[in-house]
C-alpha cells in the first residue's frame, strides 16, 4: 500500500473513488465526480464539444472518463457506436463499467487502464483495428489535472489514431482568465506541500501553448473558448498527420 507521499496519479484518483464509496468525502453524490458541474452544465459541454462537431459518429475514444456520464451521453446520441475508455484509475473504469454495465454487455463500451507505458493506449487501439478510423477524442474535467508533458501523449495519439478530419474535444485548464489565476493562487497552501508529487492540483495551460503544439501536429483549431465552468472548451479536427518520432 503506497503512502499520502509516494502514490501515482492513479492512485490518488482511486482514493478520491474509494472515499466516496466510504462516505467519506463528496457524500451525498450519485456518482464521484459529480460535484463537477450540473446536469445542465453537463449537457451544454456535450453539445459544445460533441454533438455540434461530430456527425454520425461510430468510434470514439474517452480519456479519463470517470464515472461515465459523458460516456452515457455519446452511447445514447450516436446509435451503433462504441467508446474505449481509457484512464488512470481502475476504480473509476470499475464504476463507469459498473453504471453502464449494459453497454458493455452489448459490446459498445470497453475501458482500459492505463500503466506507466506511454504507448499503452496507441497499442490498444491498434490492437482494435481503430488506427485511422476514429470519429473522435475527446476528454472532460480530466485533463485540467494533466501536464503539458503528458498531455502530449494524448494529443500524438490522437494524431496519430484519428481519420482524417476527426474531432478532438477536451477541456483544460486556463491560466491566462481571471478564474483561473485565482484558483492557482488558492490552491497554492494545499499543492506546494506535495512538491509535485501526485496530487489532484490543476496543471495549467494557455490557449498559445496549446495552439502552437496542435499546428504542430497537423490539427486546426476549431475553437478554444472559456466554458461556464471556468475551464477553457478547445474542439480541433485532424487536417494532416505529422511524421514526428516519439
Amino acid at each position: 500500500m503506497s503512502s499520502q507521499d509516494d502514490r501515482t496519479h492513479g492512485e490518488v484518483w482511486d482514493g478520491y473513488v474509494q472515499g466516496w464509496r466510504n462516505g467519506t468525502d463528496t457524500p451525498g453524490l450519485a456518482r464521484p465526480g459529480d460535484h463537477w458541474g450540473t446536469p445542465h452544465t453537463w449537457g451544454l459541454f456535450f453539445k459544445s464539444l460533441i454533438t455540434k462537431n461530430v456527425h454520425k459518429g461510430k468510434k470514439f475514444i474517452e480519456i479519463g472518463q470517470g464515472s461515465g456520464k459523458y460516456t452515457e451521453m455519446i452511447l445514447n446520441t450516436y446509435p451503433g457506436s462504441e467508446v474505449v475508455c481509457y484512464d488512470v484509475s481502475g476504480k473509476f473504469l470499475e464504476e463507469t463499467a459498473s453504471n453502464l454495465k449494459k453497454f458493455v454487455s452489448d459490446g459498445r463500451l470497453h475501458t482500459v487502464l492505463l500503466d506507466n507505458n506511454y504507448k499503452t493506449m496507441i497499442t490498444d487501439i491498434d490492437k482494435r483495428g481503430w488506427r485511422g478510423h476514429i470519429d473522435c477524442v475527446c476528454s472532460f474535467d480530466a485533463m485540467v489535472h494533466v501536464d503539458m508533458q503528458y498531455l502530449a501523449v494524448y494529443l500524438l495519439t490522437a494524431m496519430e489514431t484519428l481519420k482524417p478530419g476527426g474531432v478532438l474535444a477536451m477541456t483544460l485548464a486556463d491560466i491566462t482568465t481571471d478564474r483561473g489565476f485565482n484558483h492557482l493562487i488558492s490552491d497554492l497552501k494545499h499543492v506546494y506541500p506535495f512538491e509535485g508529487r501526485a496530487c489532484m492540483q490543476f496543471r495549467w495551460q494557455s490557449k498559445e501553448m496549446i495552439v502552437s503544439v496542435l499546428n504542430r501536429l497537423g490539427f486546426i483549431v476549431k475553437f478554444m473558448k472559456p466554458s461556464i465552468g471556468g475551464d477553457m472548451e478547445m474542439v480541433a479536427t485532424l487536417k494532416s498527420k505529422k511524421p514526428i518520432k516519439w
